[in-house]
């Protein structure tokens, strides 16, 4: 049986021996010969087999080059998940921070309102001192009456002896 193996690109014909020829394309060579002997025959079976354990280990090669590729790739992968995670502490510390705020502004609110209240209250006991000094005055004024009341009398009384001069 002929034998026909593939080579990589060549581009021009070649004659070595008169039992092969090597026609080219410009993609790709292929080469016919006709083995001579049960040894020739063993070894171009043997290259075959070469040739496909070549390519398939060329083959592991890229995929070993890929996962090489994807390994190196993970601490990038894993700097950028730490930073995101970093962010996000971040941003929950912010949210803590932030809710804090709101609650204290809230306690400053009601702590602005007591105020109020507070002040409203003084206003009111002094106003309750104010009408309780009064009622103080008027209970006197009150009590002093009868006692006016006497001194006009009286004054009244020692009007009528006084003599008033007659123009």
């Amino acid at each position: 049986p002929v034998q026909k193996s593939q080579s990589s690109l060549i581009t021009r014909k070649k004659i070595e021996r008169p039992e092969t020829f090597q026609a080219s394309s410009s993609e790709q060579v292929n080469t016919f010969q006709k083995p001579a002997t049960f040894f020739e025959f063993r070894n171009s079976k043997n290259q075959v087999e070469s040739f496909e354990q070549a390519h398939q280990e060329a083959e592991e090669l890229r995929n070993s080059q890929q996962v090489i590729g994807n390994i190196q790739r993970v601490p990038q992968e894993v700097q950028g998940l730490q930073n995101n995670q970093k962010q996000i502490q971040d941003f929950q510390r912010i949210q803590q921070e932030t809710q804090g705020l709101q609650n204290a502004q809230k306690h400053i609110k009601i702590l602005h309102h007591v105020q109020q209240e507070f002040q409203g209250l003084q206003n009111a006991q002094k106003q309750i001192q104010d009408v309780h000094r009064v009622q103080q005055e008027f209970q006197e004024l009150q009590s002093r009456q009868p006692h006016i009341k006497d001194l006009q009398r009286a004054e009244g009384v020692q009007r009528e002896h006084i003599p008033t001069p007659h123009h």
